[in-house]
């Protein structure tokens, strides 16, 4: 196929997002209009694309950081198969400053929990993406990053798995907090929903990828819960003020983390 050829059929795929119609169809030969937000969603006019927005809005949000990430050179050349497995390893290098960085975020390293934790348990959510330049060749311990991290209520975990509009909404939150009502559940049976001295809490990481092709956000829940009396967290402190940029920056190393004398 000659570049002529080529360049012509690229204008005949392209379509506007809401009407459909080709952009070959314009008998003036105008192109049709980007959407200045994500530089990706072509519309054949302005009617077009506000009557599009309430679809739109969602996708454009996720485009956007589509397009961020190819600026810099941070699309993904990962199977998505692989993914999930390069996650476990992951969690292997980095779970014990999880846990602590999750008990200094409740404020709970030296102390038990408030009575209302038994009934409202707290979701540590930890928002992340991958490491620059990422592929079957990265080590597990430098394959991601943790662009956030900050604890809620189970309760408002639950409305963001039914809320579109919520800034945590996806819809395999409602996958996670089922799973969530069976943990519980299964502490019930075994008598052990009641503990004054335990402290519980779901992480939940949510992953965003673009293979240059499709976009996914990717779950996964583990779950924290420890008796205050028998660890190890209160000989540990942050190096830095702030337990988010300690983790933010240790994570971004790339090297793990240890610590002998921390056991969970």
């Amino acid at each position: 196929m000659n570049g002529a050829s080529s360049s012509k059929l690229k204008y005949q795929l392209r379509q506007c997002a809401n009407c459909l119609k080709p952009e070959s169809c314009n008998q003036d030969g105008e192109r049709f209009k980007i959407c200045s937000r994500c530089k990706i969603t072509r519309y054949c006019d302005a009617r077009c694309q506000k009557k599009d927005w309430p679809k739109h809005k969602r996708r454009c949000e996720m485009q956007s950081d589509l397009a961020d990430d190819r600026d810099e050179g941070q699309i993904v050349t990962l199977p998505m198969q692989a993914v999930s497995p390069l996650l476990h390893e992951w969690l292997l290098q980095y779970r014990p400053l999880l846990c602590l960085s999750l008990l200094h975020a409740q404020g709970l390293w030296d102390h038990p929990p408030p009575a209302h934790y038994i009934f409202d348990p707290q979701v540590f959510y930890v928002k992340m993406s991958s490491a620059p330049g990422i592929s079957t060749r990265t080590k597990a311990r430098a394959a991601f990053r943790v662009d956030n991290a900050e604890v809620v209520p189970i309760s408002e975990f639950r409305t963001a798995a039914i809320t579109p509009g919520h800034r945590m909404y996806d819809r395999d939150l409602k996958v996670i907090v089922e799973d969530f009502d069976a943990h519980l559940a299964d502490r019930v049976s075994a008598g052990q929903a009641r503990n004054p001295n335990c402290r519980i809490c779901m992480v939940v990481h949510s992953i965003y990828f673009h293979n240059g092709f499709a976009a996914m956000q990717f779950h996964k829940n583990w779950y924290f819960e420890d008796d205050r009396r028998t660890d190890y967290s209160q000989q540990w402190r942050p190096p830095t003020d702030d337990w988010l940029d300690f983790l933010k920056a240790t994570v971004t190393a790339g090297k793990g983390w240890d610590r002998g004398d921390v056991r969970f």
